[in-house]
């Protein structure tokens, strides 16, 4: 889940989904788009680089979240067995912004692992 203000400008930049793909060269190329049954006019989706950013005012969205399906494609058209779900929770007013505790976070994740399994936990806080 994501937070974001009501003051947040268009073009924010608001949360960043990334899949990797340990081929090597284009079959390695990782592409997303956002789903249709989980999908927003108010945000868009760079296919490149995963960023999704605001694309029109949260205006009168005080107090929603607003969920959004997103699938990950290599560039030898095999598709993500799981798809990512951002929730992006809109609120009043001006927010600190968070900080994750640590500036990177690396997980082992056996491939036989079941769906559904956590494989880590990240913190994020404000400053104060």
């Amino acid at each position: 889940m994501v937070s974001l203000s009501t003051h947040s400008a268009p073009g924010t930049s608001v949360v960043k989904v990334t899949a990797n793909d340990p081929d090597a060269g284009e079959n390695g190329r990782v592409t997303y788009r956002t789903l249709p049954e989980g999908g927003s006019n108010l945000f868009t989706l760079n296919k490149d680089t995963g960023v999704i950013s605001l694309s029109r005012s949260l205006h009168g969205k005080t107090n929603t979240v607003i969920s959004m399906v997103i699938s990950a494609e290599d560039g030898g058209g095999l598709t993500a067995p799981v798809n990512a779900r951002v929730n992006v929770s809109v609120v009043a007013g001006s927010m600190a912004s968070p900080v994750f505790e640590q500036g990177q976070y690396f997980f082992t994740v056996s491939e036989d692992v079941l769906r559904g399994t956590a494989v880590g936990v990240v913190r994020a806080g404000t400053k104060s």
